[in-house]
């Protein structure tokens, strides 16, 4: 956004806001703009979707997710990933956001939820439990995100009883008692990812 005001110092920021044209999202220490649906159509032009590009009306902290996740693996020195974004999988069978591979091999699909319904999540889950993948990773902006997902998946029988909410648990900790020690589920914290990248 910096680049934009720079070029046109005259936006209103809020009158844009206000016409339905843009959407301000305050999350992981920063402030993210989303040109809406009615913003594109006003100004004639769409954002990019499709492979690599993003899903129809995502939000822009949402591709933030996933592209912090992305980066981090390709800066991953022990592991070299093919990554693929907003791509068909398993011979069509899903479309996760973000598909990493070693060689031919599917090694992590990762999905951010920022602001997901739970029969969504959900469906992730048993759409990406039948995907032989040796990890699966939930991409949340917030340890609450990573609640939400838990508490969806145990109204829907998807996992075993809810451990005790309490302040200071970790991703880790989290992880260890949610997953267990050997599952291929986890959930990574954008923040964190981010904070990894700077």
């Amino acid at each position: 956004m910096a680049a934009i005001k720079n070029q046109f110092s005259d936006i209103d920021l809020e009158k844009l806001e206000d016409l339905g044209y843009l959407e301000v999202h305050e999350d992981l220490s920063r402030i993210y703009y989303t040109v809406t649906g009615d913003g594109q159509m006003a100004c004639g032009a769409s954002v990019a979707t499709g492979e690599n590009q993003g899903d129809v009306n995502e939000k822009t902290v949402h591709k933030v997710l996933v592209e912090a996740l992305a980066r981090s693996l390709a800066n991953d020195r022990n592991n070299q990933y093919f990554i693929s974004k907003y791509s068909l999988i398993d011979d069509g069978a899903a479309k996760p956001d973000l598909a990493a591979y070693d060689g031919e091999r599917l090694a992590l699909i990762g999905e951010a939820i920022s602001n997901s319904p739970p029969y969504l999540i959900v469906k992730h889950f048993d759409d990406y439990n039948a995907i032989a993948a040796e990890r699966k990773v939930w991409i949340v902006p917030n340890i609450s995100v990573a609640w939400e997902i838990v508490r969806a998946l145990s109204n829907a029988g998807r996992i075993g009883e809810l451990p005790a909410k309490r302040e200071g648990l970790t991703y880790d900790d989290l992880n260890a008692e949610i997953w267990g020690e050997n599952s291929d589920w986890e959930f990574a914290g954008g923040r964190e990812l981010i904070r990894e990248l700077e």
